[in-house]
């Protein structure tokens, strides 16, 4: 892979869309890779973001090779990280998501203080280990507010048969970026975690089915970084589209998450923007990706970056009310329920059936109604 040149200043929108790149060389043996980070926010501390709570994970995973193939996970592995002072911390894998490890530890967060290491020592002996990590030690301002701006955007859409370039509505989600009274660089990165209100538009208010809170894992799955030395200007984030998309009509919510970190492991994320063309870390081998993981007994390759961040979020919301006259969208839902389909689709009777996520009736607990 070839690194991408760090363009200081410069914003960076990695999206989700992407098409995997087609290698013309063969790979004989695979890489590990490892995702995962620690930070100044324990489980208990993420609860009062508002969110359900976030457990430190780490994922291991081998990459694939050239031909397409689906990565294998790293399973039965021992994952720990241990700090300065000798006190180590143990990752539990996941029965659900295999090759994922959690330290469910809920009031372990990362000291400012102190010095952290992953090692890692899988099923068939082989041990990694990353350098040792500690946190920016500047003062970081509290993250700024959340605002959106409506937007025209330029699109490639299908038609007959053939690509065409389209305008569509949208919104831009923004963020204040603080004053930076000591001028040094801070290098922050955004992700973003939605969750929206679906009404199945056929059915009864009284119904069980009626309302539900719906979760997708590939919406906004994207992230962004910058590196920013001045601060006191609003900084686009992420790019929403509202061509049918319902996820607004009713209420939307979007927990926006910010890491501050070390210039080096901003440059590891920088360079994954090239990555991201091939469909992320995990989708395609990450050549020539900078690493503070390496092999212990050996001298095999290791893709990714064990990184120790300060973390603040910001929960914000959104519903179709606040846009202008101009942008206002009608809800196409009931519409087609109606008059498409005989008989409608399960979707319009019960939220519940609803197609594009993963629905709950249970609403959660920090839910601002």
């Amino acid at each position: 892979m070839k690194r991408t040149p760090i363009l200081f200043g410069y914003f960076i929108l990695l999206s989700s869309c992407v098409e995997l790149y087609e290698f013309d060389l063969k790979i004989e043996s695979s890489n590990l890779v490892v995702e995962g980070f620690i930070s100044d926010k324990s489980y208990n501390d993420t609860k009062n973001f508002p969110s359900d709570g976030r457990f430190f994970s780490i994922k291991l995973k081998w990459t694939s090779s050239v031909e397409n193939r689906h990565d294998k996970t790293a399973s039965g592995a021992t994952v720990r990280i241990e700090d300065d002072l000798g006190n180590s911390y143990m990752y539990t894998e996941s029965t659900e998501t295999i090759g994922t490890y959690y330290l469910l530890d809920p009031s372990f967060s990362a000291q400012p203080d102190r010095e952290y290491q992953l090692k890692i020592a899988l099923s068939d002996g082989e041990m990694y280990e990353s350098e040792w990590e500690q946190m920016v030690q500047s003062t970081i301002p509290t993250m700024g507010d959340i605002t959106h701006d409506e937007v025209f955007e330029k699109v490639y859409i299908w038609k007959s048969g053939e690509q065409e370039v389209d305008t569509e509505q949208g919104l831009n989600i923004n963020i204040q970026l603080p004053q930076n009274p000591n001028k040094e660089p801070v290098y922050y990165k955004w992700d973003f975690d939605p969750i929206w209100i679906y009404i199945a538009p056929l059915s009864s208010i009284a119904d069980y089915g009626h309302k539900c809170w719906v979760t997708n894992e590939t919406f906004l799955n994207t992230f962004t970084i910058k590196n920013d030395k001045d601060g006191g200007y609003k900084n686009k984030l992420v790019y929403m589209t509202l061509r049918r998309n319902e996820r607004y009509f009713e209420k939307l919510s979007i927990l926006v998450t910010q890491q501050v970190m070390t210039e080096r492991n901003y440059r590891f994320w920088n360079d994954m923007v090239e990555q991201s063309k091939r469909g992320g870390l995990f989708d395609a081998p990450p050549y020539n990706l900078d690493t503070n993981i390496k092999q212990v007994n050996g001298n095999k390759p290791v893709s990714g970056y064990f990184g120790v961040v300060k973390e603040q979020a910001r929960r914000w919301y959104f519903t179709r009310r606040e846009l202008s006259v101009d942008f206002y969208v009608e809800d196409y839902l009931r519409f087609e329920c109606i008059y498409y389909g005989d008989p409608p689709a399960r979707e319009c009777y019960s939220c519940q059936n609803y197609s594009k996520g993963n629905p709950t009736v249970e609403k959660p607990t920090w839910w601002e109604d």
